[in-house]
């Protein structure tokens, strides 16, 4: 069977009484959906917005939106959201034990190509071939390619794009316009500001306002915004830029991840936080950034777009004061970088896998996708909701423009999509914390990453 079935014929196929639908052995026997009513459990990263139209995070409660989804397919879906860290840890443990406590898990543009690699996800390409997809839902249209190539690994497609990003500078225009700072335009200008931004407002002699905020905490999390600084200066992870499995191995490309470049891009990094971030800059990660920039408390955060919408949600001052801008561009000829997809996978292990086929079509769908939209959340992966009547109701349409303009000019390849990225990300994420916090010189740091990477490298057979 290939090709998209009729909804009639979907949902024929989906909800036969007591029947069974035999598919190629790799995907095994699924039994289709049978009368009692399948739950299908869904892990989302980011509790209280990557799926806000769907239901309320705090009291558990379900949108109207989300009920009548229910009622039509006959499924029940069960949601759980948790930090970014915590949720993190729960897929993995969940996909690697072969549990299947969860049917659908949130992955990322990088952090992906790990549970692909290991086998733990579902091929979309097989259920899209075999079992098909429902018209009414299943839509690839209007995604940039580089959200379609987020969602795929080594040319298979594992998830279906749902939130994504690029790089910007958020900041408080209000903050700007009273101490007379220009928006800057490049790194040297980003530290001119910064600095200039940077104030006792009360006079006892302590800082009041920082000038800029980007996440160092401990771990993976900081990695995809200070090796974004380390492309703007001409870094690159492995030689010649090689950011997948197929290069790395054809070139035996070695990972420079202590070349000069890179170096530069990391103590920028660490110059910027120490000389004009709060105190507590290496244990911050992206809530605490963004929260101090919605409360007035910093001027600045450099990272991501989606910056934009949350901080203006949460915003103590006032939330036209928060706008956005292009991030700066660097001297190695880049803007500091910063791209992410995240996109929902079906765990492999999934025991109602037809009914979270079709859960993960409906989250993913363009009618949720523009209710994210009118719930004012700007990272919405179809290019033209992000220009949408919803959003220009919520927001000026030229901060709109700098959003779109910045995922149409993301640089994906800034960071490699290879299995080992998870683990590469804790290595590079710890330097980065320990240099910001003073622990270490940046090239003391990256020089010990660089011997973990390639030894990492190394045992994983990349150069045999």
């Amino acid at each position: 069977m290939s090709g998209r079935l009729s909804r009639r014929a979907f949902l024929r196929l989906a909800g036969a009484a007591g029947g069974a639908l035999a598919l190629d052995p790799k995907l095994r026997m699924f039994n289709v959906i049978r009368r009692q009513r399948p739950e299908v459990n869904l892990l989302s990263i980011g509790a209280d917005w990557l799926l806000a139209s769907l239901w309320d995070s705090a009291t558990g409660e379900k949108s109207d939106l989300l009920r009548e989804f229910e009622e039509e397919y006959n499924i029940t879906v069960t949601l759980e959201g948790y930090s970014e860290d915590v949720g993190r840890q729960k897929t993995m443990l969940d996909l690697s034990s072969h549990t299947a406590q969860y049917d659908i898990v949130t992955s990322g543009a990088y952090s992906m190509a790990t549970y692909a690699d290991a086998g733990y996800l579902q091929s979309l390409d097989d259920l899209i071939a075999q079992v098909g997809a429902d018209p009414e839902l299943f839509s690839l249209d209007d995604y940039l390619p580089s959200s379609i190539e987020a969602a795929s690994y080594e040319g298979v497609m594992y998830s279906l794009p749902l939130y994504t990003f690029g790089a910007a500078l958020v900041y408080n225009k209000a903050l700007f316009d009273e101490h007379g700072v220009k928006v800057p335009e490049t790194l040297e200008e980003l530290e001119e500001a910064a600095a200039a931004l940077t104030l006792d407002t009360d006079g006892d002699g302590r800082t009041d306002v920082y000038g800029i905020t980007m996440r160092a905490r401990r771990g993976e999390e900081p990695t995809i915004d200070v090796t974004g600084m380390a492309w703007a200066y001409g870094g690159t992870w492995f030689e010649g830029n090689a950011y997948n499995a197929a290069q790395i191995r054809e070139n035996k490309a070695r990972p420079t991840v202590n070349t000069p470049e890179f170096i530069a891009g990391y103590e920028e990094y660490a110059k910027l936080l120490q000389d004009s971030g709060p105190p507590e800059s290496a244990n911050w990660g992206w809530e605490e950034c963004m929260n101090a920039l919605a409360q007035g408390k910093v001027a600045m955060h450099l990272a991501a777009s989606s910056a934009y919408w949350f901080c203006r949600s949460a915003a103590t001052v006032d939330p036209e004061s928060i706008r956005v801008a292009p991030s700066p561009m660097g001297p190695g000829g880049h803007r500091m970088m910063n791209f992410f997809d995240m996109a929902l996978s079906i765990n492999m292990d999934s025991q109602n896998m037809e009914a979270a086929w079709t859960v993960l079509q409906f989250v993913t769908s363009n009618k949720v996708q523009r209710a994210q939209a009118a719930a004012g959340i700007t990272s919405v992966p179809r290019v033209s909701l992000v220009m949408s009547d919803e959003l220009k109701a919520i927001y000026p349409e030229e901060d709109l423009q700098v959003i779109l303009d910045a995922l149409k000019e993301a640089e994906p390849e800034y960071m490699p999509k290879i299995a080992e990225y998870v683990e590469l990300c804790d290595v590079l994420g710890t330097a980065c914390s320990e240099t910001v916090a003073g622990i270490r010189e940046v090239p003391e740091a990256l020089n010990e990453a660089q011997e973990m990477i390639s030894e990492i490298m190394e045992q994983a057979g990349y150069y045999a």
